[in-house]
């Protein structure tokens, strides 16, 4: 399978978490006193998906400091200045579970250009900030290129100018911030279902992508339950997909059985 069929359809299931950045610059202090870290994401940015995280940058401010961020400076490719909608920048205490909750917008920039400026107001205290960057993708994005995202510099209140584009190879010897774009062929509440689980996938020597999973009605949760197995299915190399049909279904009652875990 190439690299296009490969990433557009295996994201059945949107689950953002941290766990997916690891690929890290190595860490470095800048003029003003804080160790800063840049974690980019391993995943694709999915079209119809309203938060992707791009990276997140993690500032450790030591005691007596006192730092402000005031701009901060990226570095988009043409296929990421042409296929990114909006990029919001988001401070987020790292103590709550849901990535939403506890957050604050800094700032929104929605004009896309290959050195972008985003003014911040964004005062640090003392010990770990978490800074996160969160892209939201146009629905035209060509599925073909490949999207080069980094941060290139920080500046503060105090005038210090802190470079990170030398800094962007990683500690694994790769460069940071390349991205595919991808589709989310099945969301949360899509088709009034609760999650979707459990995918699964295969190409037919024709060329069509078949993808099966779980429907899982009420909850998350396994059997027994009202789960039943959904198929979608894409004849243009994943650009596209047929509305999601329902190829197995135990009956009732509902509640008390079902059918799920599909392999293809």
């Amino acid at each position: 399978m190439n690299w296009k069929k490969k990433f557009c359809i295996v994201f059945l299931i949107v689950a953002m978490s941290a766990t997916s950045f690891s690929q890290k610059t190595k860490p470095a202090s800048s003029a003003a006193g804080e160790q800063i870290t840049v974690t980019y994401s391993q995943v694709p940015l999915l079209k119809d998906v309203a938060f992707n995280q791009l990276m997140k940058l993690a500032v450790y401010v030591p005691a007596g400091k006192n730092i402000q961020y005031k701009n901060l400076q990226l570095q988009l490719n043409d296929a990421a200045v042409n296929s990114l909608e909006k990029i919001n920048v988001i401070v987020r205490d790292e103590r709550y579970r849901a990535f939403l909750e506890g957050a604050d917008t800094m700032a929104s920039v929605s004009n896309m250009s290959a050195a972008l400026n985003i003014p911040v107001n964004i005062p640090l205290h003392q010990g770990l900030n978490t800074i996160w960057f969160i892209a939201t993708v146009k629905s035209n994005a060509d599925m073909d290129k490949k999207l080069l995202v980094n941060l290139k510099n920080l500046s503060t209140g105090n005038g210090y100018v802190h470079s990170i584009i030398p800094k962007i190879i990683t500690a694994t010897g790769k460069t940071g911030g390349q991205y595919r774009v991808g589709i989310a062929i099945r969301k949360a509440w899509d088709d009034s279902v609760h999650t979707y689980r459990i995918p699964g996938i295969t190409t037919t020597d024709k060329g069509t992508l078949i993808s099966v999973y779980d429907i899982r009605y009420k909850h998350s949760g396994d059997l027994p339950a009202n789960i039943d197995v959904g198929m979608s299915r894409s004849t243009d190399g994943g650009k596209t997909w047929e509305p999601m049909k329902n190829i197995m279904d135990m009956g009732p009652p509902h509640e008390n059985n079902g059918v799920g875990d599909p392999a293809i």
